[in-house]
């Protein structure tokens, strides 16, 4: 058999791109240096990061570890109208929400955020209202066709999407900055899913169907298709990312579970340092938080595992 030894007359190929597998070494022809792929160099952690001045459960968050957004929540039990902005380091009170929630759903950035939905006994029935932040203040959006909470959402402010929800519900709403219309419907009614993505590429992940699911759905703009399973059943769960870089973590019952999602399957990453559930999350599956919930005033940020190659010897 030949060999790439017989052919080009020596062992290491020459690539201009780093383009093999764990654990092979080639010439870069491009950079001018030999090079190791050593894997996975950094493993997936969980650190302790700064709380909330305002501890609550049944919060609804967006953002990113470094520009995070957190609102609405118990107590009071009919709904607060607190609002807090994370830098990363510590959570700093912004103007209150229009009208106080508890178990309302967030999507979109710390400057352009939206706050869907909510539960009873708030006023003016939360269950139906939109209301956008841009940074400096809060007003009211466009309601919603459905009221309901513990739905799921993810996009942005202008992009926005919500599905599932109490009632165990299947209706799927999107919003193009001051509308709501009505979006394919999911295969698994449920509330409390976690989400992921954006209106067009989202993911939804566990739930309450019931009982508890590990079911996961990804939507395409207009349909829901049955993706592959959690490896651990959760209702009240955090998320981030996109469809194809998914994670997920925390979640009732007294879940420490951390997944990943690659587009096709869930894998186990590192553990919370305890569980959390109805709490503020949002980032990516490379850097995530979870703030609030169970305990009520604690962030815990999440730092996904990190591949890198190591240069050997250049030319």
């Amino acid at each position: 058999m030949s060999t790439y030894k017989g052919i080009k007359g020596f062992s290491i190929q020459t690539l201009s791109s780093n383009s093999l597998n764990v654990g092979q070494v080639w010439y870069n022809s491009t950079d001018k240096a030999f090079i190791y792929y050593s894997g996975t160099t950094t493993p997936a952690s969980w650190a302790t990061g700064g709380d909330l001045n305002a501890g609550r459960y049944g919060i609804a968050g967006t953002g990113t570890v470094t520009a995070g957004l957190a609102f609405g929540g118990n107590p009071p039990n009919d709904g607060s109208n607190a609002s807090e902005e994370y830098n990363g380091t510590s959570w700093t009170s912004t103007p209150t929400l229009a009208t106080a929630t508890r178990y309302a759903v967030g999507c979109g950035t710390q400057t352009a955020a939206l706050c869907v939905g909510g539960g009873p006994p708030a006023p003016a029935n939360p269950g139906l209202k939109t209301q956008e932040y841009d940074g400096s203040s809060w007003t009211t959006g466009g309601d919603t066709a459905t009221t309901a909470y513990y739905r799921a959402g993810c996009g942005t402010q202008t992009a926005g999407l919500v599905f599932g929800g109490t009632g165990k519900t299947n209706a799927t709403e999107e919003y193009d900055g001051s509308s709501w219309t009505a979006g394919g419907t999911l295969t698994t009614s449920r509330s409390g899913c976690a989400a992921a993505g954006i209106q067009t590429a989202a993911l939804g992940s566990g739930g309450d169907t019931p009982p508890v699911t590990n079911a996961t759905e990804e939507y395409d703009g207009s349909s829901w298709t049955n993706g592959g399973s959690l490896t651990t059943s959760r209702n009240n769960a955090g998320g981030g990312g996109t469809q194809t870089a998914g994670v997920t973590f925390g979640g009732s019952p007294d879940i420490v579970a951390t997944e990943l999602y690659d587009g096709s399957s869930w894998t186990n990453s590192t553990n919370m340092p305890s569980s959390k559930d109805r709490f503020a999350s949002g980032g990516t599956q490379a850097s995530a938080f979870a703030a609030g919930g169970q305990p009520p005033t604690s962030t815990v940020e999440f730092v996904g595992p990190s591949p890198a190659t190591k240069t050997i010897t250049t030319s």
